[in-house]
């Protein structure tokens, strides 16, 4: 019996991949700026504990979220930077300024000016894209460029026939930064032929965009997408569904394993 594309994420969501990379939680078709990975999860960072913050995460997205990229603690922002450097109107920034002093993440100076609250807190984790695909190893690649704009790590995801053509392939994903992983869901193995090189995404407002998606679906309150007639998230799948608390049960499993894969190097690069 053939398996769709579907199946295939979904075995490797129930299964165990080996590694050293720990994915805290996973969302399944969340849509983002640059499409909808199969795959999109949370890693924790060295030393950093995983932490949901307690203010509207509807703030990190859209017109919000880019302005809330620009802001810095020790450079006020004049309003007509903000305006010029995000492409939102005038009125569009006044109203996303509005909403993030009043949740405390930016403050105003005397002279009007804007800056990155003190006490605010923004996400301090990395994301991984996954993309899988059955077949035809060069889509799936360059699919899986495009969510480096806000994503810290990207793989592919194939089945084991596609192995030769992922070492074929080799060369031209690790100048790209494109991680690959061979998965066999009949045995839930999975082997890293390519590392994916972590670095820090090309976008940053991008970034605050999935991660506030992402961890508004590990709240259980996932955030609909800007654009017209888009779906929520099909599933979740958290490594531990009892921390942080505030998530809703997983719909694919409901207790589900770490998932693990092949690091590429330290964590101190942002």
């Amino acid at each position: 019996m053939s398996m769709t594309e579907e199946q295939f994420v979904e075995s490797f969501v129930r299964g165990t991949a080996p590694g050293t990379l720990r994915l805290a939680w996973s969302a399944v078709e969340l849509e983002t700026p640059e499409g909808v990975p199969d795959l999109v999860a949370a890693r924790a960072r060295a030393g950093v504990p995983l932490a949901l913050p307690e203010y509207d995460l509807r703030l990190l997205t859209n017109g919000s979220g880019r302005v809330l990229s620009l802001l810095h603690r020790c450079a006020p922002r004049k309003l007509g930077y903000l305006q010029e450097h995000t492409g939102i109107t005038a009125e569009g920034t006044r109203k996303a300024l509005r909403g993030l002093v009043g949740a405390g993440l930016a403050t105003v100076t005397d002279s009007g000016r804007f800056l990155l609250a003190p006490a605010a807190t923004l996400p301090d984790f990395d994301v991984v894209a996954l993309e899988f695909k059955l077949r035809d190893v060069r889509r799936a690649m360059l699919q899986a460029t495009r969510y480096q704009v806000f994503a810290h790590q990207v793989y592919v995801v194939m089945p084991p026939r596609a192995r030769d053509g992922l070492l074929a392939s080799a060369d031209r994903l690790s100048a790209l930064g494109v991680g690959a992983i061979v998965f066999d869901p009949s045995s839930g193995r999975s082997d890293t032929v390519v590392h994916a090189r972590r670095a820090v995404p090309r976008q940053r407002h991008t970034y605050l965009d999935v991660a506030g998606r992402l961890m508004a679906v590990r709240q259980g309150s996932p955030l609909p997408s800007s654009k017209s007639g888009s779906r929520f998230p099909r599933a979740w799948a958290p490594v531990n569904p009892s921390a942080p608390p505030g998530g809703r049960a997983a719909s694919l499993r409901d207790k589900e394993p770490e998932h693990r894969l092949a690091d590429s190097g330290p964590e101190s690069t942002r």
